[in-house]
């Protein structure tokens, strides 16, 4: 079978042979890190990366993943995905390691496993999210040992992480945290650098499970009032005082005012409790952004 491609104004001819056509053509994946570890397979398509993964090639595993994950040039398959991550980790890709944990949630013991291996192969943000996990399972002397790591290897998150349980207790009890926001906010970590600038509020990073007592967040279910298939974001920062009702700006406009004012006016609704390690005089804030999508819906017979 033979399909016609025009690409900068000549056409080129390419032979599919046995494969369908789509499944020869290059794999339009955004994670740079993914492109750069198989970019052989990526430029040749998924049955490239398939077959290459079924030779023992891990990367090429972790690129047929991503097609399976993002429904490129296939439909989307997350058990496929998630056993394609698993034999690219088997296979010594750190990457694949740190993807496979990621599909658990952050506070499932069962994600030390895959974070373990990642960080044993130099991945930093596997190094990274065990020591998030660690955070989450109550064993911080563990974390610091893994976030350490990540933040040696320049990963702004690890060092933002780093910074915040230092600053609100995480780790035990309240300890200076002023070089570690540096280092978070020199390897790019925005909000370090805010926290650093601010003074009197900490831009945390952590997730709000670590770092309040008790937090209610109703979802705004605001996709119920967008026209079928329709899609908008909304930006807001969020700034939360204990007992308080937290103080909300609007960062991203959906072009809909109404929109916009009924996100500011969910969040508003929001409430936070402080753990006892947290200063009661601290301000925390955060950025959120609502991603809305309303799904298409048939109507009529049929």
């Amino acid at each position: 079978m033979t399909m016609l491609s025009r690409r900068s104004g000549s056409i080129a001819t390419i032979l599919c042979g046995g494969l369908s056509c789509a499944s020869a053509l290059p794999l339009e994946i955004s994670d740079p890190e993914v492109v750069a570890l198989a970019p052989a397979c990526v430029d040749h398509g998924l049955a490239a990366c398939e077959t290459g993964c079924d030779e023992g090639d891990g990367a090429a595993c972790l690129a047929a993943s991503v097609a399976h994950a993002k429904g490129i040039r296939t439909e989307k398959n997350p058990e496929k995905m998630a056993a394609l991550e698993e034999r690219a980790c088997e296979r010594d890709v750190g990457a694949g390691c740190f993807y496979a944990g990621n599909n658990l949630e952050p506070s499932d013991p069962r994600t030390l496993p895959w974070y373990d291996r990642g960080c044993e192969l130099g991945h930093a943000r596997s190094c990274a999210f065990a020591g998030l996990a660690r955070l989450f399972s109550k064993t911080p002397l563990d974390a610091v040992v893994f976030l350490e790591r990540a933040c040696g290897h320049a990963n702004p998150t690890a060092c933002n992480w780093m910074a915040d349980a230092a600053h609100l207790g995480v780790f035990g009890e309240p300890t200076p945290a002023a070089a570690y926001y540096e280092r978070a906010c020199t390897a790019g970590a925005g909000a370090a650098c805010r926290t650093l600038k601010a003074k009197d509020q900490v831009w945390f990073t952590l997730p709000v499970e670590l770092v309040f007592k008790t937090h209610e967040m109703p979802d705004p279910k605001l996709d119920r009032w967008l026209h079928p298939g329709a899609e908008s974001t909304v930006g807001v920062n969020v700034c939360i005082q204990d007992g308080q009702a937290p103080k909300v700006d609007l960062t991203a406009s959906s072009g809909d005012p109404w929109l916009d004012s009924t996100v500011v006016w969910a969040t508003r609704k929001w409430r936070f409790s402080f753990g006892p390690l947290i200063r009661k005089d601290a301000v925390l804030c955060g950025s959120w952004r609502f991603d809305i999508q309303a799904s298409m819906t048939r109507v009529g017979p049929g």
